[in-house]
Order: C-alpha cells, then structure tokens, then sequence
C-alpha cells in the first residue's frame, strides 16, 4: 500500500513540475516548482519511514547512490561553511532555490527513497516515467500553443482573463519564442530535448499502438524545441545525438563494455567542455560593443564567464559559497560588462554551470560535482544485462550537460539529472550490509517521528508560500505605507533577510513621502523621523550580518539618498559620501556608484545658501559623474544629470 502511494507520487513529481506555476508568487516558475519538489520530497521520505516502522527492520545498504549523494552534499557542504552569505546559500538565489543546498537534500532523499524501492527495480515503472514525462511535456507544449498560432496565452487567459499575450510585458512575448509553463525559452528547450530522448528508449519494445502515440508525442515535443528558438537546445540535442551514436558504433565494433565506453565519452565530454568555458573566458571582447542595440548572447556570456574564473581564482578551494555568484560577481565584473545591452542585469547565475561551481564552490564543490555527474552516466549501466536503449537515456543525461555549458540547471532538468540515472538499478537485487529491527516502542516512535517531521515541514513550507504571496503584494503596489505592513506580514509568517531589506527601503519611502506633506507639524516631522531611524536600524543590521551582499549596499545607498533629500544635512551627506566610497573599492566597475555619488553631491548643493560651497559640491558632482560617463559612455540618465548639473554651474551645454 506505501509502496504504491509512493510510486505514485514519483510519477506525480515527473508529470506535475514542468506544468505547475502560480501566479500570486513572486516568482510564478521556478518558486513553485522547487516548494512542490520539497513538499513531495518531504512526503515520499516520511512514507519511507512509516513503511520502516510498520516492517519493524531497518535494512541498511552500502549504497553507491549514498556514497555518490554524500560526496556531493560534502563537497558543495563545505562551499556553504564558508560562504560570504550563508543564508544564499542555504536557501538559494531568491525564485531560483534549485542550487540551494536545501533543494540538495531534498534530491538527495528522493534519490535514495527511490533507489530503496522495489518498484524502481521493474522496467515497467521506467516505462511509466517515459509515457509521463512525455506526456507532461506535450502539455506543456500545448499550452505554450495558443500564444503562437493565435496571440493569447493561456495563463494570460486563465490567471488575469485577457485574451491576449501581454500579461507577461515586453520582456517576455511568447508569441515569438515559447517558454509556456517553465519560464524561459532556453530553459523549455533544454527541458524537452532531454525528454525526447525517451521516445527512442521506449520505441524498441512498444506495440504499434503505443509507437504511433510515440511518434505523434515526438512530433508536438520536436515542435516545442523548434519554437523556443534556442540555438542552445539546438546544439545540445546535435551532439547528444552525436555521442548516442558514437557509442553505439564503439560498444557494436569495438566491443567495450558499456561502462567503460560511457565513462570515457562523459570524461571527455566534460572535459571538453570546461576547456572550452575556460578558452572562452579568456578570450572576451575588449571593443566597445554599445548598449543601445542588444548585444549577442554569447559576447555577453564571454564576459560573465571571464569575471568567474577571476573571482575563483581569488577563492579557488571553497569558492565564495554555493549559490553566491549575485553577490561574488560584481566584485570581479569586467569593464567590459558596461558596453553590452544586459549591463544592468542582476546575475545571480554564470550562465555555465562548470564555471560557477568553480567561482561558488572552489574545487572542492567543483570536483564532488563533476565526480557526481560521470557516475550518474555510469550508473545507467550498473545492471550488465541493461537493454542497449539504455544508451538514449545517457543521451538525455549528455543534452543537459550540454546545455548547461551556456545556461544552468532548473527544477525540470535536475529532475531528470538527479533521477534518471537510478534506472541502471532494473533487476538488480541488493542484499542488506546491516539490519536493524524495531520493537513496538522503536515502531511507535519512528512512525510518530515520521508524521511530526512531515507535518512540520509541510507547514513551514505553506507559511513561506504565504509569505512570498504578501511579498508579492508589497511589491506591486505604489503605496509604501501598504507595502511595509505587507512585508511585516511576510516576516511574521516566514522570516527572510529579503523581506526584511524590502521593509527598509518601504519605510524610507514612506518617510519621504510624509516629509514632503506641505502641511508638516511636529507630529509629521516626528513620525518621518522614526521611519528613517527604524529604516536605517534594519538595513545597517542586515548588513552587519552579510557584510558581502550587494544588494543589501545598494539598497542602503539608495535610502540614503532619500534620507538626503529628506534633510540635506553636513552628517548625511558625509555618512551617504563615504558608504558610497566604501562600495567603489569593492565595486570599483559600477557606474552606479558614481552615478548616485553625483546625485548626492547635487541634492546637497541645491540645499545650500553660500554660492561658494554650492559651486564646491556641483564641482563634486560633475567630476563623479564624468567617472561614471568614462565607464559607461551612452548611459542615458547620467548624461541628462551631466548636461543638468553643468547648467547648474552656469555653463553652456
């Protein structure tokens, strides 16, 4: 009874993730996607444990899947020990908690429950897992359909009730290159190529019924890559299909064993690729390359991957923390960065996934990771009887490596990464190492342990989801006196410094909104005043706590510059001035530092009377601001304060 309840969810999991989104989170794709992992991976390991208790014997196994899991969760563990912001890395980069060592644990114990299974060990629950996942991404496919052929997407449609694609704004059109319900064109791309790979696994020993729901499932998946537009999956499903038939040709004429021959492809393979990473960042552009147009993805990779490779070899044993690239790579951002379309974007992925253990995780969490990713190869032919389709799984395994040369891993393609590979372990009996049996109380008090632990977790995971949705509400509205009453609300349901940081900048908003009032009295100015105390109390705490997150400097500079105008004071300008200084030393290629530093230096001389000082402090600002223009010549906003701030100083522009 367990046990099918427990195959059932696994069959769950491979269907429901690719298609589940929610609209009132944060972030609807991968957010979700990686709590409903957690909730079935909470699930299947208390159902283990109840399934121990009522056998009353623990069978313990020295599992090849154990050691490999722990290997990884020891050697990316240790990144986390020494991480520049433990919180990151624990939980992940926010709406991307696949990389978070959380999102490991809950991998690594769906991986050994379902090693530990019975049912993992017939063919016919891998044929159950190919059919779904076949199915879940023709749906998916489906559904990303109507906002191609006919303008409206079905969220769009069903979450907002317009008939039309612009729920997704114009970063997102859907009607040019699908992302349907995973997120991003690359990231669907990637995500149907490895399921493709299954069509041929299952071809061999199908029915003619079931080769013609084959077929037509292939062709709606081979529509899907076409129109995600993704030169990456593309490329990924080309040489995949390269090695498939490589090793082929090796095990039929050269007669190797099929571990071997896998072995020694995925050792080149990654091998190659890191090369290639490594090659390519030294080889970024140094033209000027202009931010006006979009400027070609892969320039824009070179660039990133260069400053990766700059930040591991400053941290090269245990990197700067998993999942701490956001706050590593502005300190190693190239020059470079300023020229290109995306020199604004927050990155808080390398965009190669080799590079970023590297630069996150040293080499300890780099060599755990790669030493993971050839034994999940290998191990699709554990059983030396395994079926020559076998080789078609180890082609999907190779497409996601592939494409995750230029992208990352996301909650759909782990899935398969971490899962798939347990399929080597058909019609293979294990006897038990060690066993231990279980009186009525050790029965009593696992299966209390077991309902506790799942209860627990389920809950904390349902109030951080209501969290995140007054998260979301805070964010959307214009409002700040809402929004810090709905940040409140989020950390009274789940505490995260995230929401925290929004509270600060909420509060300085809303201070700077009642400072403004005309009909300011004592009682206004006073209650202005606590806001900015309470505001800069928060901000200054969070980042005494994570002194190397950016984001937290940033926002702290920000509310500095409303404080400012709020009271354009000698201590607030000298207190915004040098925090400003501080974060260029260890920012030293933002333009934005610069560019705040002028707005300082100008909100403060407009307060002022004496025409001498006034021209000192417009001085300053115009000298601040042609730093900022040297390193990002054709930026908009600094060249109207340039043009605004030599007006101010009685020159002709």
């Amino acid at each position: 009874m367990i046990s099918k309840a427990i195959e059932k969810l696994y069959l769950i999991l491979f269907f429901l993730t690719p298609l589940f989104l929610w609209p009132s989170s944060s972030e609807i794709f991968e957010l979700n996607k990686s709590l409903l992992i957690e909730m079935i991976a909470i699930f299947v390991t208390s159902l283990k444990l109840l399934q121990i208790a009522n056998v009353r014997k623990i069978n313990l196994f020295i599992s090849e899947v154990v050691l490999i899991w722990m290997i990884l969760l020891v050697g990316i563990g240790a990144s986390v020990l020494t991480s520049i912001d433990f919180v990151t890395s624990v939980y992940g980069a926010w709406g991307r908690f696949q990389g978070g060592y959380l999102s490991y644990i809950c991998w690594f114990f769906l991986a050994i429950v379902l090693a530990s299974s019975d049912f993992v060990k017939h063919q016919i629950f891998w044929k159950k897992i190919g059919y779904v996942s076949l199915i879940s991404a023709s749906l998916v496919v489906l559904w990303g359909l109507p906002a191609q052929l006919f303008g409206f997407d079905l969220s769009c449609l069903i979450f907002t009730k317009s008939v039309s694609n612009n729920c997704w704004g114009s970063a997102f059109q859907p009607a040019i290159r699908m992302f349907s319900t995973i997120g991003q064109p690359n990231w669907l791309g990637g995500y149907l190529v490895s399921v493709i790979f299954f069509v041929p696994y299952l071809w061999k020993k199908s029915k003619n019924k079931e080769k013609f729901i084959l077929m037509i499932l292939s062709l709606i998946i081979f529509w899907g890559i076409i129109a995600t537009k993704s030169k990456t999956a593309l490329f990924s499903l080309l040489i995949s299909l390269i090695c498939v038939f490589c090793l082929f040709f090796c095990f039929r004429f050269l007669k190797f064993s099929k571990r071997f021959l896998v072995m020694i492809f995925s050792i080149i393979l990654i091998v190659g690729m890191i090369l290639f990473s490594i090659y390519s960042a030294t080889k970024a552009t140094n033209q000027k390359m202009g931010s006006l147009r979009p400027t070609d993805s892969f320039l824009i990779r070179q660039i990133v991957w260069k400053g990766s490779l700059n930040g591991f070899l400053k941290l090269p044993i245990t990197g700067s923390g998993l999942e701490n690239f956001a706050n590593l790579y502005p300190i190693f951002r190239f020059p470079e960065h300023n020229q290109t379309s995306e020199w604004d974007f927050v990155y808080n992925r390398a965009h190669n996934e080799y590079l970023q253990y590297l630069a996150t995780t040293g080499l300890i969490g780099t060599l755990s990771y790669l030493l993971w990713l050839v034994w999940s190869v290998i191990f699709v032919f554990k059983n030396k009887y395994s079926d020559n389709q076998s080789f078609w799984l180890t082609g999907a395994i190779f497409s996601l490596w592939i494409g995750n040369l230029t992208g990352f891993s996301t909650t759909t393609t782990f899935l398969f990464l971490s899962l798939i590979p347990l399929v080597g372990l058909v019609q293979i009996e294990e006897k038990p190492h060690f066993e231990i049996k279980l009186g009525n109380i050790g029965s009593f008090l696992l299966k209390s342990f077991a309902i506790i632990t799942c209860a627990y977790f389920w809950f904390q995971i349902i109030n951080f989801w209501s969290a995140d949705k007054a998260y979301q509400r805070a964010q959307i509205t214009d409002n700040p006196s809402e929004a810090s009453l709905e940040l409140l609300d989020a950390q009274a349901k789940f505490y995260h410094p995230l929401f925290a940081e929004k509270t600060s900048e909420a509060l300085m908003r809303s201070a700077y909104l009642l400072s403004s009032d005309t009909a300011n009295n004592e009682d206004t100015k006073y209650s202005f005043q606590q806001l900015i105390t309470l505001s800069n109390d928060i901000i200054q705490k969070l980042i005494t706590s994570y002194p190397f997150n950016w984001s937290y400097k940033r926002t702290q500079i920000k509310n500095g510059l409303l404080e400012l105008q709020i009271d354009p004071s000698i201590n607030n300008i000298v207190k915004l001035t040098n925090l400003i200084n501080e974060s260029k030393y260890s920012y030293p290629t933002d333009p934005k530092l610069d560019y705040f530093q002028a707005i300082a230096y100008k909100t403060y001389a407009l307060s002022l009377n004496s025409k001498s000082e006034k021209y000192l402090h417009f001085q300053k600002a115009l000298d601040a601001i042609n730093l900022s223009l040297m390193k990002k010549s054709d930026w908009t906003d600094a060249l109207e304060t340039n043009a605004e701030i030599l007006q101010l100083l009685g020159n002709k522009v």
